[in-house]
């Protein structure tokens, strides 16, 4: 690949660097200034938010002023622009879908609840309440990030604004890394960077306050940054990079892991090529980063864990660690290794399944009507898609014709991959694609690498890996968002039914947070231990028990 001469794409990959980076010091600023609220002793409150929104403000008008110092007043205002629309596009979405998913409603939308009403992680004692195991011990960046902003708006799904914020960075961010290294031809950034960026983990949670796709989004962000310092070491991508491993370590714990686990490989090149400028940006970034994201953003779970309960990653690590995992996974799982596990999940068929549930091989590229309803935010069993094994095995099948025709640019690749692979496996449950999101990339680096060669039957070959792939997202979205927006439209005559009522019985079950929902439905609502009897409904897709009907009968089943 060449440096790109025209100008012109140059200032698109600059422009594309600025409006991907204000997103991460957006949240990044939330977290941070959040941070200092809880060292201080007061909760979370609107200026939050506001604060971060200035700090994103200023440092795009830096950035301007770097990048474009001739247009920087023209730059600004357009950055600023594209911004808000996607923004306020987002928010509106977001705040129109409800988060159906098992974990959103039973813990995560509880956190942001907490969050919002007052709760401080560092100062106030631990919640006693049935989720109080996940909301006291676990990372809580998104959660941090969602409240600020049901601070603001009232609204606690608008908060889901920050899954389609973090996937159209990496879009941006991917793009600016791979524009300047094609002359005058876009379409093939554009084609990588949204297939980079629309990792099926990341669309599936769209909807919902799971965090793996925020994790995926982060991860993509992060490679971005490093290719980027490796080949032109530079101090605005360090700092952004720095930025994004404060939110990666405080999206989840792994995080941590797979930063490392990317980021350690890479600083060991530059010291074997003696490229001591990008090797000392980048070990800085890491250092800051982690340091800052585990002591201070996230004291709590981090430090506070490891004073409490002996272990920072408790409770999935160290003294009286709970074991997650063997109920959550596929019964012919039991005793294999992590190895065995990605492999056998890659290529059976999609399933949501665990115990007592074990899985099935297909063939590749076959498809069936089971597969394509199996979809949920946390899909267990070849998660990333129907055809994504078929995907991984053209890859396979390119690698092995392309190093003959070109070992340099093979051996780049398959060392990315590698990196990649390597990265995803310090997870032994890396077959559950929600924990081990990079995987996508690799099939997406097969097809980069097909259409950089110079043969015809490797670029036919390249084409066809990115073909799978989109049609694989096909796939996987839409029958997922039929299914959402079905199931949305039955929730909100439910509500509007309830509102009907001069008041409503509600046992919430393990889905306590959906108070919320009623509240800001206009809903009076009495809870209740328990609720049964032939005019008992459960709100769709929840474990919530609701009484109130004026005709005493079931809306829907």
């Amino acid at each position: 690949m060449q440096t790109v001469t025209d100008n012109r794409y140059q200032k698109v990959a600059d422009a594309s660097f600025i409006l991907g980076s204000s997103v991460i010091v957006l949240i990044a600023a939330i977290l941070l200034i959040s941070s200092l609220l809880f060292t201080a002793g007061h909760a979370l409150s609107p200026s939050s938010f506001w604060l971060a929104l200035a700090v994103a403000a200023i440092a795009a008008w830096l950035m301007c002023s770097r990048y474009f110092p001739g247009r920087r007043w023209l730059a600004l205002i357009g950055i600023l622009a594209v911004l808000a629309a996607i923004f306020l596009l987002g928010i509106s979405v977001s705040g129109k879908v409800f988060d159906l998913s098992w974990d959103g409603q039973a813990y995560h939308q509880e956190a942001i609840i907490q969050l919002a009403n007052g709760w401080n992680p560092l100062h106030d004692q631990p919640l006693p309440i049935a989720s109080g195991i996940w909301i006291n011990h676990y990372t809580k960046g998104p959660w941090i990030s969602s409240a600020s902003l049901y601070v603001l708006t009232g609204h606690i799904e608008q908060g889901k604004v920050f899954n389609i914020l973090l996937v159209v960075s990496s879009f941006f961010f991917c793009l600016s890394a791979l524009l300047p290294y094609y002359r005058q031809r876009l379409l093939k950034p554009l084609l990588f960077s949204a297939l980079a960026a629309c990792n099926p983990v990341s669309i599936l949670q769209l909807p919902t306050f799971y965090i793996d796709g925020q994790l995926s989004s982060i991860l993509v962000i992060s490679l971005a940054l490093l290719f980027m310092i490796v080949k032109t070491p530079d101090v605005w991508p360090a700092l952004v990079l720095l930025l994004s491993v404060i939110i990666a370590v405080n999206i989840k714990y792994t995080g941590l892991a797979y930063l490392l686990a990317l980021g350690l490989p890479v600083m060991l090149y530059l010291w074997l090529v003696k490229a001591r400028l990008s090797l000392k940006l980048i070990a800085s970034s890491l250092a800051i980063g982690l340091i800052a994201g585990s002591l201070f953003v996230g004291f709590n779970p981090y430090v506070t864990n490891t004073i409490r309960n002996g272990n920072p990653l408790y409770p999935l690590a160290g003294p009286g660690a709970m074991d997650i995992m063997t109920a959550n996974s596929p019964a012919n799982f039991h005793g294999m290794n992590r190895f065995e596990k990605l492999f056998i999940s890659t290529f059976s068929e999609t399933a949501d399944i665990a115990t007592p549930y074990s899985t099935r091989w297909k063939w590749p590229f076959t498809v069936s009507k089971d597969e394509l309803g199996a979809f949920q935010a946390d899909t267990r069993v070849a998660g990333f898609g129907p055809l994504f094994g078929g995907a991984v095995l053209l890859s396979l099948i390119l690698l092995a014709t392309a190093w003959p025709l070109d070992k340099k640019k093979t051996v780049v690749f398959t060392g990315l991959g590698l990196l990649i692979t390597c990265s995803a496996l310090v997870n032994p449950e890396a077959w559950w694609a929600r924990y081990a999101p990079q995987l996508w990339l690799l099939p997406v680096l097969g097809a980069m690498l097909g259409l950089s060669m110079s043969r015809k039957p490797q670029k036919i070959l390249g084409l066809a890996i990115a073909l799978v792939l989109m049609i694989n997202l096909f796939m996987v979205a839409i029958p997922y968002f039929a299914q959402q927006y079905i199931a949305d439209v039955f929730l909100k005559k439910q509500l509007v039914e309830m509102r009907k009522d001069p008041i409503v019985l509600v046992s919430f079950g393990s889905d306590y947070s959906n108070r919320a929902r009623l509240t800001e439905a206009g809903i009076r609502y009495r809870e209740v231990a328990r609720l049964d009897g032939p005019g008992v409904q459960t709100m769709v897709s929840s474990n919530t028990y609701t009484e109130g009907n004026k005709k005493g009968k079931k809306i829907f089943k």
